[in-house]
């Protein structure tokens, strides 16, 4: 048995073939090292779609309100 390298603690990636570093050195982990390096991808290009969507519907609050604010000041104010 490979004792786990001392710069690092016990993970899933190490196996009986010893620690796996992203290096390639231990292909089944290497695997499960792309499969959440792709998972942690498309988690990221969804939060920046979200962020996205999130300040586009802010900047379209901020028009409404200002559009309302205007609107309502031409009334309290009697210019029509």
């Amino acid at each position: 048995m490979v004792t786990p390298c001392p710069a690092c603690r016990p993970t899933p990636f190490h196996t009986a073939a010893g620690p796996s570093h992203g290096s390639g050195e231990n292909l089944e982990a290497g695997a499960l090292e792309s499969d959440y390096n792709r998972g942690m991808q498309l988690e990221i290009i969804g939060m920046r779609v979200l962020e996205v969507l999130f300040f586009t519907g802010l900047v379209g609050s901020a028009v409404v309100v200002l559009i309302s604010f205007v609107e309502d000041g031409k009334e309290l104010f009697g210019k029509d």
